[in-house]
């Protein structure tokens, strides 16, 4: 029997442990000659379906870990500080308010597109704010409101002093 060369199985299972943990989470694998030969629920299974089907030399057999992410609670994602934006709710660790996401959400722009407009806010970051927005639906529409009033209210002082020239 062959000696198992543990170096190239290392390369290996770095180069595929996406594709590992993905398909095969949990469950026995058996690698021989750089690809995945065997899978089945117990390292017992596998052994003993090596020898039925005589592979040599010897595959590398392991239990493929199951990767859990960590838990967001979502309350976390949204904040009020006094000093940033006026106190507004902004997405936690930017300076992106809940009022920035509504106005694009408004305009309709998905979730995912907004998350793809900022480019460095998640999927989760998006939702969490309109989740926020439609809990909180009273505050910020007078948020929205009070914006749109001072904007009304600096185009007519402009207006007025450019001697009513746009």
């Amino acid at each position: 029997m062959e000696t198992l060369q543990l170096p190239q199985y290392d390369e290996w299972i770095a180069d595929h442990l996406d594709e590992l943990v993905t398909q095969y989470a949990g469950q026995v694998v058996a690698i021989h000659q750089g690809k995945i030969a065997i899978v089945g629920r117990s390292e017992v299974d596998v052994y003993r379906e090596v020898r039925q089907v005589g592979l040599e030399p010897m595959p590398l057999v392991l239990r493929v870990p199951r990767v859990t992410t960590p838990t967001v609670d979502i309350g976390t994602l949204i904040t009020h500080t006094p000093d940033v934006r006026g106190g507004r709710a902004r997405i936690v660790g930017t300076g992106v308010t809940v009022q920035r996401i509504v106005g694009w959400y408004k305009l309709g722009l998905s979730p995912e597109e907004i998350a793809e407009e900022f480019g460095h806010l998640t999927l989760a970051q998006v939702h969490a704010a309109l989740a926020y927005y439609h809990a909180n639906r009273e505050e910020i529409e007078s948020a929205i409101a009070a914006d749109d009033a001072e904007a009304d209210e600096l185009a007519q002082r402009h207006y007025q002093t450019a001697g009513g020239r746009v």
